[in-house]
């Protein structure tokens, strides 16, 4: 890819973030590439949701499916390790679809999995570094048994391709299986696309301007990072988390190639880590919770005999809690996070803000450092229907929030950041929105966010 833009994406997870300008970005979760593998699956019946409130009932009859990528398979045994666990490997390719129109009609199977619900999402647009460009995604639920107390699992998956070659893939995960005993989430994808590099230090995130010049670079990232977790007593979890990260970076601006953190690490490596996963979690829906908390607790250790290239750890911790307010769809929620590194931390590995799940708003690693602490407390409003008090499908939200970043905690509390943002709410699933998030950060920062689910 190629271009002489000034404008460029970054972002996280699977969101779609497709319109230009300064702190617009997109860039999915990234995905492994492996050998080959076998998955297969017996029958599925799908619920197709379609605007205008109209529904399709799909079945499809699978028997024995060749996967081409053993990243997939991996992914498949964190994501829904009760299936993964009990695939049949015998047999060739052989795939049968019926469709039936049910009008308004919906229901789903996928063999073991029960109640499965798709929501597709399809647009084009232009910005000024992708020039034109077709995005999309989809939001599946189900549920892993029948019983009807049994939380909804959440897959978000996403993609994106533009004229001038720029692709992203991606897919994230909400997982509960055998009961909500276990629970596997995570997410991998694969971007080949344009990001910006201002250096490590809260400084230079505020005197380093992007420009082709500076900070612009191709980048090209594959990662799985998926984490499995067993309930233990009643509602803790504990279980473990997996990091691997290819990094691949060609064309860094002039200012970038001479950075030292740059140098030190060089355009391409290796992340491979494994650690420990500890949270409580009492959220009555986890993806767009309306009260209960979570606390979560996870450390990831890198390390060369585990494949990685650098040698390093982190600790995450992760405090949210939802305040029911005035009346059914009315939400306060507030959320507390940080990140610590240390070790020899790779440029592209070291805490970041701007993403689409902590202060949208920043242009993701514009600001990066060894350490980071970031709170938000978010307004959500689901308006009622005309003339009842019955909610309807549309929402809105606005949520003020700060940020520190630096070398470690003692270096963060002057280096401040600001955030402040509105949005628009959705709900294409129950309980499940499209969410378009406009922030505003320090110095003119702003970003635009189109997404599934809740930011936090």
């Amino acid at each position: 890819m190629r271009s002489s833009s000034k404008h460029s994406w970054g972002g996280s997870g699977s969101e779609l973030l497709p319109v230009g300008g300064d702190g617009s970005e997109w860039k999915a979760p990234q995905v492994q590439r492996e050998d080959s593998a076998h998955l297969h699956f017996r029958s599925i019946r799908l619920k197709l949701l379609l605007p205008f409130n109209r529904h399709l009932m799909v079945q499809v009859k699978i028997i024995p499916v060749k996967i081409a990528r053993l990243a997939i398979a991996l992914g498949f045994l964190f994501f829904f390790p009760e299936r993964a666990l009990t695939q049949d490997t015998d047999g060739e390719t052989a795939v049968a679809v019926d469709f039936e129109d049910q009008g308004m009609g919906q229901e789903v199977v996928f063999s073991s999995l029960e109640d499965v619900r798709i929501s597709p999402l399809v647009f084009p647009f232009y910005s000024p570094t992708m020039e034109g460009a077709l995005g999309g995604g989809a939001l599946i639920t189900f549920r892993t048994d029948s019983d009807e107390e049994m939380p909804r699992s959440t897959v978000q998956l996403t993609g994106m391709y533009s004229t001038i070659g720029a692709v992203g893939l991606g897919m994230r995960a909400h997982t509960f299986w055998r009961g909500d005993t276990i629970r596997a989430n995570g997410y991998l994808g694969y971007t080949d696309t344009f990001s910006n590099y201002a250096g490590v230090g809260f400084d230079k995130g505020l005197s380093v301007g992007r420009a082709p010049a500076t900070t612009l670079y191709d980048d090209e990232m594959i990662r799985f990072k998926p984490d499995l977790t067993f309930r233990v007593k009643g509602d803790w979890f504990v279980g473990f988390n997996f990091d691997w990260n290819h990094q691949d970076t060609d064309n860094p601006a002039p200012a970038m190639a001479g950075d030292p953190d740059f140098l030190r690490t060089g355009p391409n490596y290796f992340d491979s880590g494994l650690g420990l996963t500890v949270s409580h979690d009492t959220r009555d829906v986890t993806v767009a919770a309306r009260e209960g908390h979570l606390f979560l607790f996870q450390t990831t250790h890198y390390r060369d005999w585990f494949g990685s290239d650098f040698e390093y750890d982190s600790i995450d911790f992760d405090f949210r809690r939802y305040f029911p307010l005035f009346r059914d769809g009315s939400t306060l929620a507030v959320m507390v996070q940080s990140r610590y590194t240390s070790g020899d931390v790779p440029w592209d590995s070291f805490t970041s803000l701007g993403t689409s799940r902590d202060l949208r708003g920043y242009h993701y690693g514009q600001f990066r450092d060894r350490t980071g602490v970031w709170a938000v407390a978010e307004y959500r409003h689901q308006f009622s229907k005309r003339d009842s008090a019955e909610l309807s499908r549309h929402g809105m939200v606005t949520w003020a929030g700060i940020g520190f970043i630096g070398k470690d905690y003692s270096d963060l509390w002057s280096n401040d950041l600001g955030n402040v943002g509105i949005g628009y709410r959705f709900e294409i699933q129950e309980r499940r929105n499209l969410r378009l998030d406009f922030g505003f950060g320090r110095n003119g920062e702003s970003g635009l966010y189109l997404g599934f689910n809740e930011s936090f």
